[in-house]
């Protein structure tokens, strides 16, 4: 039995690795390669990519809906703390041709009507309805106590998970690296472009929109329309009703990038049926995998509210975040199998190569990380909502918060790899840890229906996964056919001739 654990555990944890070739680009060093796709993207194509899929529902419906029931005028400091979020995951983080200079050009379209909404909605704005008092709310039902945070703190961070499907355009980008030029720079280079220009967009669209008319009184599925009709200008609600036409294809066209590059990769490995890798031969696309989620997504669209979508993508979102978060605190701290002791000669802790000994107590303290972090945010979560300070949950939430802080100064003390790579995340463990806690923290803001549907698409995926994917991976044949040539355990010939060739050169 617990040989079969043990094997199941080292198919969960087994990795794809990279080779770099003189352009730099990584290659798969694995016999699973298949057709490539091209690489024509350059640094504007991907800022513009990214920007275009981001841009869409988020700019024109999402700040009303989350300004009228739950964040009121703060939407502006939602769409900074879902912003936030995302930043520390790009940090984490880091024909196609023609498809790219029709996005390039709605794109353009879509934030000149943005910058047009910003500066012509200004002329309109008014301070006083950022300053409401209870009274002039009454008339509105469920319209918060006025001012600035009309539904609190909570209402704020509640409004900060919806409004982070805002910012899942990023994903288009990453997905997109096997057609970047210069992927290493022009990849994170990008993302970073596209979250200040979509941040500056969100919150100054969100500023106005609040300022223009109060709160309470925006329309829930067309805000920038029905604001500028409330102040006597239909002029220039025709202008936003074309722009958000613009927006929106641009959107539609970024989205549907990145989920059929996904889908080619997994085929690629043998994750899911390898037909859907194909590439068609002129255009270099995965037009197999783009039939096919497109399809879904159409029928996903007709059949689903708006709300219900918003809410999966972000629950989808926030997790994808978490575990990059989490990947990142476990490979920094991954082991050797050749490395049996700590260099002492490098004393302090980022100048130690890990060992396996060391990997093992790393990722035991990742695992009570990751639970102290779901504890601590259940239990912030339901302080908030039920409005009872019970002395024994603050006394569990304070517990569990200097638990978290234990692990992640445990974890600082622990040997970690020093490899040199073209990016590698600073300030580990902390910025892992903050990320890990973010995403969790705005998981719980959503509603107990996404958590359910989240469980139904979690067991399918998993059941996809461990009924096709585990046993038809390229990776798994593998394995299967070089295991008897490959050494199971860390006591192999070939490992104690490394460890000692490595003990003698240290002596020396």
């Amino acid at each position: 039995m617990f040989e079969r654990i043990n094997v199941i555990s080292r198919r969960l944890s087994r990795r794809k690795t990279y080779t770099e070739n003189e352009d730099g680009d990584l290659l798969e060093s694995h016999s699973g390669t298949g057709p490539k796709l091209l690489r024509i993207l350059g640094l504007f194509d991907l800022t513009f990519l990214g920007i275009g899929s981001t841009l869409g529902v988020g700019i024109y419906v999402l700040a009303g809906s989350v300004a009228k029931d739950l964040a009121g005028p703060a939407v502006c400091l939602s769409f900074l703390v879902a912003a936030i979020a995302s930043g520390i995951a790009v940090i984490l983080a880091i024909g196609v041709r023609s498809t790219a200079l029709f996005t390039n050009t709605f794109t353009i379209l879509n934030l000149s009507v943005v910058m047009f909404v910003i500066t012509a909605g200004a002329a309109y704005a008014k301070s006083e309805n950022w300053m409401l008092s209870t009274n002039e709310t009454h008339s509105s039902k469920s319209a918060g106590i006025g001012g600035f945070f009309p539904y609190g703190f909570s209402g704020v961070m509640a409004g900060a998970a919806k409004c982070f499907f805002g910012f899942v355009g990023f994903d288009s980008i990453a997905a997109a690296g096997e057609e970047a030029k210069n992927p290493k720079r022009n990849i994170p280079l990008s993302i970073l472009l596209t979250l200040i220009v979509v941040l500056a967009a969100y919150v100054g669209v969100s500023i106005v929109l609040t300022l223009m008319i109060p709160y309470y009184a925006q329309d829930k599925d067309t805000p920038l329309v029905h604001a500028f009709q409330q102040v006597g200008h239909s002029w220039a609600a025709w202008i936003v009703t074309v722009g958000s036409a613009f927006g929106l294809t641009a959107s539609l066209l970024g989205a549907m990038i990145p989920m059929p590059r996904v889908v080619y990769a997994m085929a690629k490995d043998g994750l899911l049926l390898r037909c859907l890798a194909a590439v068609h031969p002129k255009f270099k696309t995965p037009f197999t995998a783009t039939i096919l989620t497109g399809s879904v997504a159409a029928i996903f669209a007709m059949v689903t509210e708006l709300d219900s979508l918003v809410e999966m993508m972000s629950i989808g979102t926030l997790l994808a975040y978490t575990l990059v978060a989490v990947s990142i605190l476990i490979l920094r701290y991954e082991g050797n199998p050749a490395k049996r002791s700590v260099d002492l000669n490098g004393s302090l802790p980022w100048k130690r190569e890990p060992t396996q000994a060391s990997s093992r107590k790393s990722k035991f303290a990742i695992t009570i990380l990751c639970l102290l972090t779901v504890i601590f945010c259940l239990i912030l979560t339901s302080i908030e909502q039920s409005q009872v300070y019970h002395a024994g949950l603050i006394i569990l939430l304070v517990s569990s918060a200097i638990s978290m802080l234990g692990s992640v100064l445990f974890l600082s003390f622990l040997p970690r790899s020093i490899g040199v790579v073209y990016f590698m995340v600073p300030l580990v463990p902390l910025i892992p840890a903050i990320s890990i806690w973010i995403n969790v923290y705005l998981m719980f803001q959503l509603s107990l229906a996404t958590w359910l549907r989240f469980v139904v698409w979690m067991a399918v995926g998993l059941l996809i996964y461990g009924g096709y994917g585990i046993g038809h991976s390229t990776l798994e044949r593998e394995a299967a056919s070089f295991s008897t040539f490959m050494p199971e355990e860390d006591t192999s010939p070939l490992v104690n001739l490394l460890a000692s060739n490595e003990e003698t050169s240290q002596n020396e």
